[in-house]
């Protein structure tokens, strides 16, 4: 009980502080900290990219803001939309756990196993309800 109540307590605290707005030139700071690239997948991109164009990008925290990561450069990173919104609040070791999961069902996907199939069939459902659930401009790509 008293964890649950030290949880609440902070998350109504971190609900009161407001992320800041970062200024355009700690975005260019932030942005050539990977030399334009996503700091997690790689891929390049677009440093004045509008809403729905390829290359758009998001300032990650590297620490989450919700587990009292602090809103500096030292804390930012360069990643895509795409990741940006797989990541969470998810830490690097849960990640690589998923990441791991991941390879594991992949196979069994790709060797066609029940359990495959099954993976498979929920993956597409779970596609289909955040193409549905979603609003804005997202290209097939996205999703895949």
């Amino acid at each position: 009980m008293a964890r649950n109540k030290k949880t609440f307590l902070t998350k109504t605290k971190r609900m009161t502080n407001k992320r800041k707005t970062i200024a355009a030139r700690d975005k260019g700071a932030i942005f050539s900290k990977t030399s334009g690239l996503c700091h997690f997948c790689g891929t390049e991109l677009i440093f004045n990219a509008k809403r729905g164009e390829q290359g758009r990008w998001n300032v990650d925290h590297i620490l989450p803001f919700s587990r009292e990561g602090k809103d500096c450069l030292e804390n930012y990173l360069p990643i895509c939309k795409v990741c940006n919104r797989l990541r969470w609040n998810f830490e690097s070791g849960k990640i690589r756990e998923l990441l791991r999961y991941g390879i594991i069902a992949h196979k069994l996907v790709a060797k066609k196993t029940r359990v495959g199939k099954e993976i498979r069939d929920i993956y597409n459902k779970k596609i289909e309800s955040n193409k549905k659930r979603r609003k804005g401009d997202y290209s097939e790509s996205y999703y895949r």
